[in-house]
């Protein structure tokens, strides 16, 4: 769907993201998975729930996401995965201004997360989701490349 979008609704997008959006890049905690943490990356639009309508607008332009009606009287649109993630940031870079940095980021740990091949290569992709959270001010951040390589060291039977 995303190749259907015209030049107008590109432009758009991008500068509400800008001014309304987030584009994080986060390692999580996953028991399960290979390394015990995964990184996740997302692009969220914000609005104020009296206006989600409008993110009800962007969701059926893009197709992708999913809407929240959150209890401090805002709505979002998230989308998550490295797949939908890429293939927006790919069609919105030129347009974003403000964001441009840290979409290049995101794009860059899209890339390198596809092709981790050890807990040293995810160590070194978890230190390119630091640099975004840099460039978001993030305070409530817990998951760090520090805290990843503690843990390791201290789970040291894991290996």
């Amino acid at each position: 769907m995303l190749n259907k979008l015209i030049k107008e609704d590109i432009s758009y997008l991008a500068g509400y993201i800008d001014g309304n959006g987030s584009i994080l890049a986060q390692i999580v905690y996953i028991p399960e998975s290979k390394y015990k943490f995964q990184i996740r990356v997302s692009i969220t639009i914000f609005q104020k729930s009296n206006k989600s309508w409008f993110i009800q607008q962007i969701y059926n332009l893009l197709k992708i996401g999913t809407i929240r009606n959150r209890s401090d009287n805002m709505s979002e649109l998230t989308i998550v995965g490295n797949t939908p993630v890429k293939n927006l940031l790919t069609i919105l870079l030129p347009y974003l201004k403000i964001k441009k940095p840290i979409a290049n980021l995101v794009l860059k740990i899209i890339d390198n997360s596809l092709q981790i091949k050890d807990r040293n290569h995810f160590l070194e992709v978890c230190k390119l989701v630091d640099e975004v959270a840099e460039h978001t001010e993030s305070r409530k951040r817990k998951i760090t490349t520090e805290y990843v390589e503690n843990y390791y060291k201290n789970n040291s039977f894991l290996n």
